[in-house]
């Protein structure tokens, strides 16, 4: 239970961490939507990229696991092929959306 709680509070403070890094980076590359007349409901421009830190805080927070040696990280170990299967499209998905934005 330890360990859940411990990669909860992590992720959730990695988030919160590289959120401010990933607006800046977003606004000084121009990674920003606009606003316009028709879909847009914001009145000035907002940073694209909210998912990178999501996703990274994801990826960190999972490979912190290799620090710890509990009955939870045996357990990925003993599964780390169906891991990949889940974080291969993960990623796919993630840089098909940043290549486009």
């Amino acid at each position: 239970m330890k360990t859940y709680v411990s990669l909860f509070v992590l992720a959730a403070t990695l988030s919160y961490a590289l959120t401010p890094i990933v607006i800046r980076y977003a606004t000084s590359r121009g990674f920003l939507d606009r606003p316009d007349e028709s879909r847009r409901s914001h009145t000035r421009p907002v940073p694209r990229l909210g998912g990178v830190a999501i996703y990274l805080s994801f990826v960190l927070t999972l490979a912190s696991l290799v620090l710890v040696d509990n009955l939870l990280t045996f357990n990925l170990k003993m599964h780390y092929v169906e891991l990949l299967k889940l974080l291969a499209p993960c990623t796919v998905v993630f840089l098909l959306g940043y290549m486009t934005t």
